[in-house]
């Protein structure tokens, strides 16, 4: 009987599934998640932030928009939210609903809100960065990238400068996610400098 308990030991050690009497076998480590990254070419910015095109406050499809949502946003702390738009314009109009006009964020916001329709329009995700001088600036964004259900953008701030211009600006990032499954979806704000999260928000994203 000793015998066969013995081999019994060594053929589980050959399988290479072998654990101590009494203790479970060691478990497997999960997958990692895929993370998506988001080309910065395709995000869009205002001035005083870079690594990102910036949008432009005259001749553009979305000028008005932008114009209405700096003149109406007077907020100095910083945000984050998910819009809706099936181009930059739409996802500026948006901001200015949510930003600007008081609109829950807690949910993405479309163009036109009550738009029965708008949840087949794709995500952005819209960064609000505070206002300060347009040089040196807000900063660089570095990265912007998707895992799962949260969506990350990493920056790092602008050093100051003693050269600082004395007009201010608001700083403003837009960043499309394309379609996303209906979920509830985590937003971060990372500063890459400090290693940390800055502002965090969950958004409940309804399927099409």
């Amino acid at each position: 009987m000793m015998r066969m308990r013995a081999l019994a030991l060594l053929a589980a050690g050959a399988l290479g599934v072998a654990s101590a009497p009494g203790q479970p076998p060691p478990k497997s480590n999960p997958p990692a998640e895929k993370v998506r990254m988001i080309p910065l070419e395709s995000c869009y910015a205002t001035e005083g932030v870079s690594g990102c095109p910036h949008v432009k406050r005259v001749d553009e499809p979305y000028s008005f928009d932008l114009n209405e949502l700096i003149r109406n946003n007077r907020t100095g702390a910083s945000n984050v939210a998910l819009v809706r738009g099936k181009d930059i314009a739409g996802a500026v109009k948006a901001t200015r609903w949510t930003f600007a006009a008081s609109h829950r964020a807690d949910i993405p916001v479309p163009p036109n809100p009550g738009d029965t329709k708008a949840d087949s329009m794709p995500l952005w995700l819209v960064a609000y960065f505070g206002m300060g001088p347009s040089n040196p600036g807000f900063g660089r964004v570095q990265a912007a990238e998707v895992r799962g259900q949260t969506v990350r953008v990493a920056y790092a701030l602008a050093r100051s400068a003693a050269g600082a211009t004395q007009d201010e600006v608001h700083y403003y990032l837009w960043v499309p996610l394309r379609q996303a499954g209906a979920g509830t979806y985590t937003l971060e704000l990372f500063d890459a400098n400090g290693k940390d999260v800055t502002l965090l928000r969950r958004v409940a994203v309804a399927g099409p």
